[in-house]
């Protein structure tokens, strides 16, 4: 949990932000989600999903016609009612994508509020705030993990790769979620990629968020 200090440091940035009081970044300012330019989680879960299962089924139906040639013992036709049961029963899931609601919450926001300089403080709809050090090494972990900012999320690393700021979370329930923000000099858009993995086992589901400038 963030100390009272850290607290008092956020609208203080806002404060010198507004001012013109720190370096400009095509990063810092306030903006507003694209709706018609963004994808949603529910539509990149939803294709993933469907992906993963167009596969697993491709898959099932090749092992299930090796195992046909190869296996000639006991009851053939038990045999395939168990695979068939068993392919019918496998394919019928789906991945829980998101994660907890304080995740969902930051996944599903339509403003934020950015500021980047020694530090990083963003604002997801006015209620999420993460105050987070930068790492000048970049993409690197110490022994002690010095450069990690822990909070009710979970454990982050963050640091600027390509102009872009990258924060990769640990998230407190075992799940991963990295997000990229990115603009340039003189742009009015913000992309937010964001890559979630849910467990240590499940693939990384990818997509875009395209938001405004507003401030």
């Amino acid at each position: 949990m963030f100390t009272r200090a850290k607290y008092f440091l956020v609208p203080f940035f806002w404060l010198l932000l507004a001012a013109g009081g720190v370096s400009a970044n095509p990063l810092n300012g306030t903006w507003q989600l694209d709706a018609a330019a963004a994808e949603t989680l529910e539509e990149a879960a939803a294709a993933m999903n469907a992906h993963l299962k167009e596969e697993y089924r491709r898959y099932k139906e090749q092992k299930f016609a090796k195992d046909e040639q190869v296996s000639t013992r006991g009851n053939r036709f038990l045999a395939q009612q168990r695979a068939t049961a068993m392919m019918i029963r496998e394919n019928d899931f789906d991945i829980d994508w998101g994660g907890p609601p304080e995740v969902r919450g930051m996944l599903s926001a339509t403003t934020i509020k950015l500021y980047q300089d020694s530090k990083a403080v963003i604002l997801y709809d006015g209620t999420r705030r993460r105050l987070l050090a930068i790492n000048p090494a970049g993409r690197a972990y110490s022994v002690k993990g010095t450069e990690l900012t822990k909070d009710d999320i979970g454990r982050s690393l963050t640091f600027v790769e390509d102009g872009a700021l990258v924060v990769e979370t640990d998230v407190y329930n075992g799940d991963k979620m990295i997000e990229r923000f990115e603009s340039s000099a003189g742009s009015d858009l913000l992309t937010l990629t964001i890559r979630l993995q849910e467990g240590r086992r499940s693939p990384w589901l990818e997509y875009e968020r395209v938001f405004k400038r507003v401030e």
